[in-house]
């Protein structure tokens, strides 16, 4: 190892004598031509590209639990997620409690909904919350998360600010028309979904759901 390390010392002190001899043949040719340097620059470019990533999540508050309900005795009555008088038929709690909806990706994004089910009202071989009468229904409101403050939950357009009734289960619908993916969680990129449930007087008893699905799609993605 010592003597190869020799040798390539040795290499390069010969190769500094041959550069110098060069410049000093060089310079007696030229005669008076003084030698100067040349400044000289190189660029380097660095890029990155961010792809669209469309993304939302409702893992903030994904579920709205009524408990055990009690029909009325003499007709129909409305609970909803928002604690309306009538859902202290209801034994769920901490009213209100909506299903949020959160924008995590990095693009604007259109919200639709689409529901497993809807009431007997609307079709009659549904099985949620079945009744002689065949009269329950389902309907949905989206707000905007932070009440009193413009644009605070995220949606900047086409909010459904009444309850509206689910017709199918087959066609989305609309939730909110652009929800911003500004903020982290807990900030200006959500909406609150409430639902509404129409429960019968003849109610037959028994565990009903629905499952919701949001869609996203992108907008201004080219």
């Amino acid at each position: 190892m010592l003597e190869s390390n020799k040798f390539l010392a040795v290499l390069l002190v010969g190769a500094m004598i041959v550069s110098v001899t060069g410049t000093v043949i060089s310079m007696n040719r030229i005669g008076s031509i003084t030698v100067t340097g040349f400044a000289s620059e190189a660029q380097g470019d660095v890029m990155i590209e961010i792809l669209s990533a469309v993304s939302i999540t409702t893992i903030d508050n994904p579920e709205i639990d009524f408990g055990t309900c009690t029909p009325s005795t003499e007709s129909l009555i409305l609970i909803n997620s928002e604690g309306g008088e009538q859902t202290s038929n209801c034994t769920g709690e901490g009213w209100p409690n909506p299903i949020l909806v959160r924008n995590d990706g990095n693009v604007d994004a259109e919200v639709e909904l689409l529901p497993s089910t809807v009431g007997q009202a609307q079709n009659e071989t549904s099985d949620f919350l079945p009744s002689a009468d065949l009269s329950s229904t389902i309907e949905y409101m989206t707000l905007s998360r932070g009440e009193g403050t413009e644009h605070f939950g995220g949606c900047y357009d086409g909010l459904v600010n009444d309850y509206t009734l689910l017709l199918n289960s087959t066609d989305y619908v609309p939730a909110c028309a652009n929800l911003t993916h500004t903020g982290g969680v807990g900030g200006n990129n959500s909406f609150a979904m409430h639902v509404q449930i129409g429960l019968p007087r003849s109610a037959e008893p028994g565990e009903s759901s629905v499952t919701l699905t949001f869609q996203a799609t992108g907008l201004d993605i080219e």
